[in-house]
Parts: C-alpha cells; structure tokens; sequence
C-alpha cells in the first residue's frame, strides 16, 4: 500500500452521525494511539489497559458523562478500515453487527487493537512520518483552535523537534503552503520539502523567515520563478507561464499557508528578493 493509499484510508474512515453532527471519537482515539507509538508502545493495545487512559481523554472532550462503552465503540468499529487497523480477539468471529460487544465482554475476549502492522513499522522507523500522519488527522477532523490542545493532550511536542527541518515543516502543519497537500480535497502525492525564498548562493539564511514547506512541483515552480508570493501571503503567477500552463491560475491571488505564529511568516525582505531576482514577472 503506498503512502497515498494510507492517507486516503486514514482521512475517510466511516463516523457515527446524527442530526449532521459527526462523532470524532474514531480520530481521537487514532490520535491518541500516535501519541502512544511517539513514546514508544507496541502497535496492538489491549482494550483494558487501553480503556481508562483514553476514557479520560474522552471525558475531556465530550464531558463527565462519557462511559467505557463510548471508549469501546471506536476501538471495536474501526476495524471496518482494514487498511488502518487492525481488531483481535477471542473467539475470533463471536462478535458480529447483532452482538456487539459490551466492555465487559471486550475483556474476556482479551481485544486487542492497534494500527495495521505496515503502517506501524513505518512510523516507528521515521518519527517525522507519524508527526506527518499525526497532522493529517488534524487536519481532516479537528478544527485548527484544538490543534495545540490535541498535541499537549497526547504528549507529542508541538514546539521543540528533533530538527531544524521538522520544526519549519511542523511551523506548516506539514502542508505545501501553496496546494495545502496532505489535504484530502486534493490528489497531489508528492513529498514535502523545506524550501528556501532567498537561494543560499545569494546569501539566503537558513531561518524559519526564509524558508517554507512545499511539494515537490510547487518548490520547482518557486525554484523556477514560475510562482512567487505577496507580502501579505497572495500566490503570484507569471503570465508568461500561465499562457502554457493554465492550470496554475488555479492558484492565483489564493492566500498561502502561513505558519500560525507571525513571527514564522517569510521576511518580506526575502520575499521582495524573490519577486525582483527570481520571479518571471512582466517587466519590460
């Protein structure tokens, strides 16, 4: 399965609705699992010991009255997403949509769950693809305002990272400021990279206020002068190339993802640079 194919599966799991509002006990408890492998845990968790950690976060969210049940419900329906986790317990097949199993009875089974075996040998080998995946759930099921909450509340950090790399990634939501990949709304699959505004061989820093998180496509386009950007963040296009590529109008005059604190935004003094040394714009 390619990493494209997880990100998919991880970002249109099946939730509880009702009334239009969406359960999110399935993403939390997705994040919560993260938060575990972060520090270290096996990939499959028994649903007891689970059950009183996650409950506690659970209340949290949802308030005082949530019970181990609405803890279970998550753990047990979210092996319908094969692709993300993984269900065991005892007999296997004594559970079905007619007999659901009640906490007590997830016990004596001796349930077990976690992520898919692929899926958790990749992330336990490169932290920098969990905190990724970490923000894809973010991303698709939590607004922006319990970003930080959700990140202090799982123990992974949100500020201090293992480089200087990771931190202007993560300054990013580990998003191309440009197309806003990993987004689910579009198909891109191409990696991220940290990209410099001001080139290095022109004296460019490597500072959080020079550089920004980009895909693949978008950092050569910026590379190439092909896109550029505003003060105040608007994605320039260079008429010469929007007159063989057409399909970057799609991006003009759009607002880029900045970082959230301002004081990570691009120098404007790189980005003049940019405009006036590397941008293809339409001067005479």
């Amino acid at each position: 399965m390619s990493d494209q194919e997880f990100i998919k599966a991880l970002t249109s799991i099946n939730r509880w609705s009702k009334n239009k509002e969406v359960a999110l006990h399935k993403p939390l408890l997705l994040l919560y699992m993260l938060g575990q492998y972060w520090h270290g845990a096996s990939r499959i968790q028994k649903f007891s010991t689970l059950s009183p950690k996650f409950l506690k976060l659970m209340k949290k969210f949802y308030g005082p009255n949530t019970n181990e049940l609405s803890a279970l419900r998550p753990f047990y329906h979210l092996a319908s997403s094969k692709k993300v986790w993984d269900l065991i317990y005892y007999p296997p097949g004594s559970f079905s949509k007619s007999n659901q199993p009640t906490p007590l009875k997830a016990k004596r089974a001796n349930m077990q769950g976690g992520f898919t075996e692929l899926s958790y040998h990749k992330m336990k080998k490169n932290k920098d693809w969990l905190i990724k995946i970490i923000f894809v759930i973010l991303k698709k099921y939590f607004p922006a305002s319990l970003h930080l909450p959700l990140l202090q509340e799982i123990n992974v950090p949100s500020g201090t990272q293992p480089n200087y790399q990771q931190q202007i990634l993560l300054n990013y939501h580990y998003s191309c400021s440009i197309c806003k990949f990993p987004s689910t709304e579009n198909d891109i699959s191409t990696d991220l990279t940290v990209a410099y505004i001001k080139l290095p061989a022109f004296g460019g820093p490597l500072d959080v206020t020079n550089c920004i998180s980009l895909c693949n496509i978008h950092n050569s386009l910026l590379d190439f002068g092909a896109i550029s950007l505003a003060n105040d963040g608007k994605i320039l296009v260079s008429r010469r190339l929007k007159e063989i590529a057409p399909q970057l109008r799609l991006y003009e005059g759009n607002k880029a993802l900045f970082p959230a604190e301002k004081k990570n935004w691009p120098n404007i003094d790189y980005l003049l640079w940019h405009r006036n040394t590397i941008f293809l714009c339409d001067r005479k």
